[in-house]
């Protein structure tokens, strides 16, 4: 942000003040989330809090200013204290951009737009300002109103001389290397080139690498690299992100890429990482003893905090979980967990954690597939994903359920139950991993699982490449007199295709659904190398009439025998790491 462009573009603007507004956000009151109307001025008086601006984090504390542009999404959480702030939103726009410089910089700047926040110096100029449009803007008068938008310029004024004094610019700062330090201070979780700095500080791509070398001595993707870890670091011990939010905040769109970046940065993991910082002695104030607290129009819920000394500081540690109803404040672990899903048990497990009771599938004869059976004695069955039992869930007496669309219509009387997360099945297993990871505490053990998956897939993608070749691959399930064709867009065979490289047949690249029902004539235009017939006890029937047929005895997987069985509850309804890496096993064992 250079703060002399932004001045100029402040001196040509026309502006509305479309509304000033003083609030009060107590502890425990859950999270503000709005999506803005205008521009947007935000200055905290008092009180801490995690503030985030289209998903961008700042740790706010008094005297802190942000600011962002219309249809921006505004979220506070985590607070501490009374946060008292201001906000005040405006409309603005350039007098007669009539010269092409000022359209290009006006482009460039976007300064009623862009997203910045700072730590101001001199708060007390700031506060008399917005005190004063607060209490002109809720008076009736035009006169009043005239007031507020010379307020408005002031404030401005204001903040724009004290930017200038925080970010050390003066009137005559042209340094490429400030410039360009600043840009990606600002700018750290957006996509930046060598390229495009050169372009915003107006110097050669080769200056600006030259220039950082001899100053900093290393280059600015380097710089760039060492802001997004020192970000990380502050997001991993001062907020509840999970592993995939820090590395999108930070400007990753990949979790796993980041977590090898920050592990060979630090040496650590990002989970090993925050349970050291957060293991470290910390002061805390006394707490008073409180019960289960539900709170209004959220379900957010505090534990009873039990088993304290007296005299014991109480460090409190909560999740904040979002799922399809909005989001759930967990106030310690729960230690009974009621599953919906098939999927959510596999994740426990492979997490080293056991659920109280889950649903069956409804495909196989066993309730649980035989390589879980030894870890599952004891766990209650609460029906099936698609008829869960209530009252079975209510005898199981968890302290969280765990549940799916597929339960949406139960959702209420789960809720008498207990705290109910309603969590999207057709989710990546990473994802889901990393949330439940989230739910029991288990942050480094899903990391490590997902890091090991990864390691597993590129090396068998590497040998498959080189052992087929280019050969084609499919996936099919027989259903009736007809046969369900998987695509790239499946969540399993995507891993298939996606994660181990193999070639669907061409026919299937167009359709954009996660699998086609196709005819015993359409799968022999397919043709393909190899297939994966899927299949359970409720449709070995089907397999078998459908392995009679001419048609199918003409195929040439058949002919070659390249035709593997796979248990359908396994890869599609176990969709889960410890399935998921069984299935990447038969894979591996069937195609090299």
């Amino acid at each position: 942000m250079i703060i002399d462009d932004h001045l100029l573009l402040w001196n040509k603007s026309l502006l509305q003040v479309t509304d000033v507004q003083r609030m009060i956000l107590l502890p425990g009151q859950g999270p503000y989330l709005c999506e803005m109307t205008a521009s947007t001025f935000l200055y905290t008086i008092s009180g801490q809090a995690h503030i985030a601006l289209n998903g961008r984090g700042y740790q706010a504390d008094s005297g802190y200013m942000l600011h962002t542009g219309k249809g921006e999404r505004l979220h506070i959480a985590a607070v501490h204290g009374d946060l008292e702030y201001y906000l005040v939103m405006y409309k603005a726009k350039i007098s007669m951009p009539n010269s092409q410089h000022l359209i290009e910089l006006l482009e460039r700047t976007r300064p009623f737009d862009v997203r910045y926040g700072c730590k101001l110096i001199r708060p007390l100029p700031i506060v008399a300002a917005l005190s004063r449009m607060e209490a002109d803007w809720n008076r009736p008068s035009k006169l009043d109103k005239l007031r507020v938008k010379a307020l408005f310029y002031h404030l401005v004024c204001e903040l724009m001389d004290q930017l200038k004094e925080v970010w050390g610019q003066d009137e005559t700062t042209t340094d490429p290397l400030q410039l360009a330090m600043r840009y990606i201070e600002d700018h750290h979780n957006e996509p930046i080139t060598v390229e495009k700095l050169a372009v915003l500080v107006k110097c050669s791509p080769r200056t600006l690498q030259r220039l950082f070398k001899k100053q900093l001595a290393q280059s600015p993707i380097d710089y760039l690299l060492q802001v997004r870890i020192d970000k990380a670091k502050q997001l991993l011990v001062n907020s509840d992100a999970g592993l995939r939010q820090v590395a999108e905040l930070i400007g990753y769109a990949d979790s796993y890429y980041f977590s090898r970046i920050f592990k060979k940065i630090t040496g650590l993991s990002p989970s090993a990482f925050k349970e050291n910082a957060r293991s470290k002695p910390q002061s805390t104030g006394s707490a008073d003893q409180t019960g289960i607290m539900k709170f209004s129009n959220e379900n957010y819920y505090h534990e009873k905090k039990e088993n304290r000394a007296a005299g014991e500081p109480f460090i409190h540690s909560f999740s904040l979980i979002p799922h399809l109803q909005g989001k759930l404040l967990l106030g310690s672990r729960p230690k009974s967990i009621a599953v919906l899903d098939a999927q959510f048990m596999d994740h426990l497990l492979a997490l080293g954690e056991r659920p109280i009771g889950s649903v069956a599938t409804s495909g196989d004869l066993m309730q649980f597939p035989d390589y879980l059976f030894s870890y599952l004695r004891g766990v209650r069955i609460l029906g099936t994903k698609d008829e869960a039992d209530v009252e079975a869930v209510r005898a199981a007496r968890p302290d969280l359920i765990i549940c799916t669309e597929f339960q949406m219509k139960i959702y209420g009387d789960l809720q008498q139950i207990a705290p109910t997360l309603l969590l999207d099945r057709n989710e990546p297993w990473q994802k889901t991993l990393e949330t439940m990871a989230r739910i029991v505490g288990k942050e480094r053990e899903a990391e490590q699982l997902l890091l090991d998956f990864q390691d597993k897939t590129h090396k068998l993608r590497t040998e498959l490449a080189e052992k087929r070749k280019g050969q084609t691959v499919t996936m099919i399930r027989p259903r009736g007199h007809n046969i369900r064709l998987h695509t790239s867009m499946h969540r399993t065979a995507s891993i298939l295709y996606k994660d181990l490289g193999l070639t669907p047949p061409v026919q299937t690249l167009h359709l954009r659904h996660t699998s086609a029902m196709i005819s015993l004539d359409a799968l022999s235009e397919l043709n393909a190398d190899h297939c994966f017939v899927l299949t359970d006890d409720s449709l070995r029937g089907m397999t078998e009439a459908l392995e009679r047929t001419a048609v199918w005895k003409n195929l040439r997987a058949v002919k070659e025998r390249h035709v593997y069985h796979a248990n359908t509850s396994m890869w599609i309804a176990y969709y889960g790491p410890i399935a998921m890496n069984r299935m990447v096993d038969q894979v591996a064992r069937v195609l090299l």
